[in-house]
């Protein structure tokens, strides 16, 4: 499971993690699904939004790791 701004998705379920888009007074990135739904992630501070996409990288990594292990 990835836990991101109170969202909770199965690892299996997210397609991508666009990358971060700074519009000046704030910047986000986008996680999509395999169902297609696109949930947006926010912050006012960039530094911020990278620590969460990091973390959501290092999920998805850790998870693949775990599954490749069971194949």
């Amino acid at each position: 499971m990835i836990v991101c701004d109170g969202w909770i998705f199965r690892s299996d379920d997210v397609e991508s993690i666009g990358p971060i888009v700074d519009e000046g007074n704030a910047c986000w990135f986008e996680i999509r699904t395999v169902d297609g739904r696109t949930y947006l992630i926010s912050r006012k501070n960039t530094r911020e939004l990278f620590k969460q996409q990091a973390a959501l990288f290092s999920q998805l990594a850790e998870w693949e790791l775990r599954r490749s292990r069971l194949d």
